[in-house]
């Protein structure tokens, strides 16, 4: 191969792989969510204290993290889906991605955060976060009861390249709550919301926040003392991902490659017919 046309040809292999390593997405995610309860007396002037009482509660935080290469995602993937004893602190590293996320919980308070970074063509990275809690409530006659919630998030990517047209950030949070009245035919009072943070390739780099408030209410105007029960599910997820597809420019300089190729075909082939 002329020396000219072969030095062409290992910078286009070298703009191109430069190109495959240089596609990064890091992300941090943090999550809350908190609660107050607060009891209001409704015959302040009968003499009976209102109030209420927690009974048995049961509380379970699962981690999911998940990483996959390859051009195929079934392919070199690794899990860790493990139930953590909180707080909770894990690290996956697998290759140049690294995911971490911490969590902490108390009934009706849970925080994560979630951090990762993900690098190269056909790769993606995930890490889920899942509370559940549940207790029993013994609201005293007379009584009724207020239950205040506050989720917050905030979500910061780094710029999502150009370099893969694939490239995403993403972060998602569900949250569901309910007061269940168990002793008395009553309905139910629920609240559920879900949000989403997502970043395409070409994004520069930027922070997002959210806040969601919100309020349950149980009313006992009974002489007699009732149960509720109230039930949590708070699950946040953070997701970064690369595809295996150039950006234009490498396709451009491919083509300048291929124009190459060709035209030192044809001049060498002329130079066989002057010949």
């Amino acid at each position: 191969m002329h020396h000219s046309l072969r030095v062409a040809v290992v910078a286009i292999a070298t703009l191109l792989s430069s190109t495959a390593l240089a596609a990064t997405v890091g992300l941090n995610g943090t999550s809350s969510l908190s609660m107050q309860f607060d009891v209001t007396d409704l015959t302040p002037d009968d003499g009976q204290a209102a109030g209420f009482l927690f009974g048995p509660r049961d509380s379970s935080y699962t981690a999911t993290v998940e990483f996959a290469s390859g051009s195929d995602y079934g392919h070199k993937t690794h899990t860790a889906t493990p139930t953590f004893d909180v707080p909770v602190h894990v690290v996956q590293k697998t290759g140049p991605q690294v995911l971490e996320l911490h969590g902490t919980t108390s009934f009706g308070d849970i925080r994560t955060v979630h951090a990762g970074s993900t690098t190269g063509g056909g790769s993606h990275g995930l890490t889920l976060s899942t509370v559940s809690q549940s207790t029993r409530i013994l609201l005293k006659a007379r009584s009724a009861l207020s239950i205040s919630g506050l989720s917050e998030l905030s979500f910061f990517h780094d710029d999502v390249p150009w370099s893969y047209s694939g490239a995403s950030a993403s972060m998602s949070s569900t949250l569901g709550a309910s007061l269940d009245y168990v002793s008395i035919g009553a309905p139910s009072v629920t609240f559920e919301d879900a949000k989403n943070f997502y970043a395409y390739y070409g994004t520069p780099a930027g922070t997002d926040s959210y806040r969601k408030a919100f309020t349950l209410n149980a009313v006992n105007d009974n002489d007699y003392d009732i149960e509720l029960a109230l039930q949590l599910d708070y699950e946040v997820g953070t997701y970064a991902r690369i595809n295996p597809v150039p950006e234009p420019g490498a396709y451009l300089m491919l083509a300048v490659g291929g124009l190459l190729l060709a035209g030192r075909q044809r001049w060498r082939t002329r130079g066989g017919q002057s010949a």
